[in-house]
C-alpha cells in the first residue's frame, strides 16, 4: 500500500511538472540562441542533411532529438521546444529509483522541488541542451547506483549509455564524471575495503563490453550515422576552444553571477541550501551527502571562478542539489520521526519554500516571461517580434511574399519567423548607411537595421526592439 501511495504521488508530480513545461510552450518569443541552433542543427536534420559540429551550440544529440516532432507537427516554437519540455517532464519519473538512495519522503522531495523550479520549468521551456543533459545525468546516476547494489550487467550498459548521451548533449559531462571520480577516489582513501569489494565484483569482461557500447553510440551520433566523420575529430579540440573562447567572448561576469541569479529567480533555494551545508557539516559522514554535496557544490564553485557566464547553465548547475535536498529532507524526517513538534516544524518550513518557489515560477514563466524584471530572459527576443510578424502578414494581405534581411548580425530569429509563417527570405550583407533601388527589386519588405536607409518611398515603415538596445526597421517596397 505504501508503495502505491508512492507511486501515485510520483505520478501527481510528474503531472505538475509536463503542465508547468507545456502550458503555453510557444508563450516565450523565439530566443537567439533558440533560433540558431534551429538554423544550422535542427533546419539541416528535417531536410535530411547531416549538420556540422561545433562547441559554441553544444552537443548534437539534442538538435536530433529535438527535429523528430517537426515531422509529425510541422515549424512552430511548440515543436522546436517539444522534446526539451518532454525530457525535463521525464525527468521526473527517474526520481522512482532513488527512493532505496535517499528514503521515500527524500525522493518525493526531490522530485517536487525539481518539478516546480523556476529556473528548470523556464530552460525546459526552450530549445537548449540542458533539459536532456539532466535527465541523462541522472539515468548515469541511477544506472550505476542500481548497478553497484545488484552487479547486473544491463544497469552497467545503460549507465555507459547514459554518460555516451551525455558527453553527445553538453560539454559539463567531463566536470560531473570528474566529480563522480574524485568521489571513488575519496573513498579509496578513507574505505579502501569497500572499494576493492566494489572492485572484486565488477566483471571485466562485462566493463568492456560497456565501453565498447560507450564509443559506438558516441561516434556514432557524433558523426550523424557516419557521414560526418570530422565531426568526431573536432571534438578533440575542446579545451583549445573552451580556452578561446574566454578570451574573445563577451560574457563576462563575477563570481557571484550564479549565486546573484539564483537569489533573483528562486530566492527560497537558499533556505533550503544553508540548512544543506549545516547537516553536511553535522553528518559528513553520511555516504549519500557527501556524495551530493560534491557533486552539487564542486561543480557551481568551479564554474563561479570561469569568468565566462550564462544563467542557463544554472539549469544543470542546480540539478544535482535537488538530490541533495531530497537526501537532507529524509535524514532530518529520520531523525525526528518520534518528534511530531518537530516534524511538524519541517513540514511548514518545506511548505513555504514550496509556495515562494511556484510564485516565482508562475511569474518568471507565465508573467514576465521576456522583460528586464526576468533575470532568466537573458538576451531574449523582445515581444515586438509578433507585431513585426503580425505586420508583415497584415500588409502582404496574408498572401506572403519576398523578404530581404539586409544584414547578418542580430537577425537570427527573424528567418525562422519568416519561414514559419512561408514568406521566402535573402539574406545579405549590405552593411551601408543607404540601400540602392537595384538591389530591392525583386522583394515586397526588407528588413534592415535603425541606421540603415532605403533609396526608395516605403509604403509601410515601422520600427521594433528585437532584442533590449537592438532596433530593427520593416520597409514594404511593393
Amino acid at each position: 500500500m505504501r508503495q502505491k501511495r508512492f507511486y501515485l504521488a510520483l505520478f501527481l508530480i510528474f503531472v505538475v511538472a509536463f503542465f508547468l513545461r507545456f502550458w503555453h510552450l510557444d508563450i516565450r518569443p523565439l530566443h537567439h540562441d533558440e533560433a540558431v541552433g534551429w538554423y544550422y542543427f535542427i533546419r539541416k536534420v528535417v531536410h535530411l542533411q547531416p549538420p556540422e559540429f561545433f562547441f559554441e551550440q553544444h552537443g548534437l544529440l539534442h538538435y536530433l532529438l529535438s527535429s523528430v516532432p517537426i515531422f509529425f507537427f510541422g515549424l512552430s516554437i511548440f515543436s522546436l521546444r517539444f522534446m526539451a519540455a518532454l525530457f525535463g517532464s521525464l525527468t521526473v519519473l527517474l526520481f522512482s529509483f532513488l527512493k532505496e538512495r535517499i528514503g521515500i519522503i527524500g525522493t518525493l522531495s526531490a522530485a517536487l522541488l525539481y518539478a516546480v523550479s523556476p529556473i528548470e520549468i523556464f530552460y525546459s521551456r526552450f530549445l537548449i541542451s540542458y533539459p536532456f543533459f539532466n535527465f541523462f545525468f541522472l539515468l548515469f546516476l541511477v544506472s550505476l547506483f542500481i548497478y553497484l547494489k545488484k552487479y547486473q550487467p544491463y544497469f552497467l550498459y545503460l549507465a555507459f549509455f547514459a554518460l555516451a548521451c551525455m558527453f553527445l548533449t553538453n560539454e559539463l559531462a567531463f566536470l560531473y564524471l570528474g566529480v563522480v571520480v574524485l568521489y571513488f577516489f575519496l573513498l579509496f582513501i578513507f574505505d579502501r575495503k569497500k572499494v576493492f569489494a566494489i572492485l572484486t565484483k565488477i566483471n571485466i569482461y562485462k566493463l568492456v563490453v560497456a565501453i565498447c557500447l560507450f564509443l559506438l553510440v558516441f561516434v556514432l551520433i557524433q558523426t550523424v550515422f557516419l557521414t560526418r566523420p570530422y565531426n568526431f575529430a573536432k571534438f578533440g579540440y575542446f579545451f583549445s576552444y573552451v580556452l578561446e573562447k574566454k578570451s574573445r567572448e563577451g560574457h563576462i561576469h563575477s563570481f557571484l553571477y550564479y549565486f546573484n541569479i539564483i537569489k533573483e529567480s528562486n530566492p527560497a533555494f537558499f533556505g533550503l541550501l544553508f540548512l544543506s551545508l549545516f547537516l553536511i557539516l553535522l553528518f559528513w559522514n553520511q555516504k549519500k551527502i557527501l556524495f551530493f554535496g560534491l557533486l552539487s557544490f564542486i561543480p557551481l564553485l568551479l564554474l563561479s571562478f570561469v569568468e565566462y557566464k550564462t544563467p542557463w547553465v544554472l539549469a544543470t548547475l542546480i540539478f544535482p542539489f535537488f538530490l541533495l535536498f531530497g537526501s537532507v529532507i529524509d535524514l532530518l524526517f529520520n531523525k525526528f520521526k518520534n518528534n511530531r513538534k518537530y516534524c511538524l516544524m519541517i513540514l511548514i518550513f518545506l511548505i513555504g519554500i514550496l509556495i515562494i518557489t511556484i510564485v516565482q515560477s508562475i511569474r518568471l514563466n507565465f508573467v514576465c516571461y521576456a522583460s528586464d524584471k526576468n533575470p532568466l530572459n537573458y538576451v531574449g527576443t523582445e515581444k515586438d517580434i509578433n507585431r513585426l510578424v503580425e505586420d508583415l502578414l497584415k500588409h502582404s494581405n496574408y498572401s506572403r511574399g519576398n523578404v530581404l534581411i539586409a544584414f547578418t548580425d542580430y537577425y537570427w530569429p527573424i528567418p525562422f519567423y519568416l519561414e514559419e509563417y512561408g514568406f521566402s527570405a535573402d539574406y545579405a550583407q549590405l552593411d551601408v548607411a543607404y540601400i540602392s533601388k537595384g538591389s530591392l527589386r525583386k522583394y515586397d519588405f526588407v528588413i534592415t537595421k535603425s541606421s540603415q536607409h532605403l533609396e526608395v518611398l516605403p509604403k509601410f515603415k515601422k520600427k521594433y526592439e528585437l532584442r533590449k538596445g537592438v532596433w530593427i526597421v520593416l520597409w514594404q517596397i511593393k
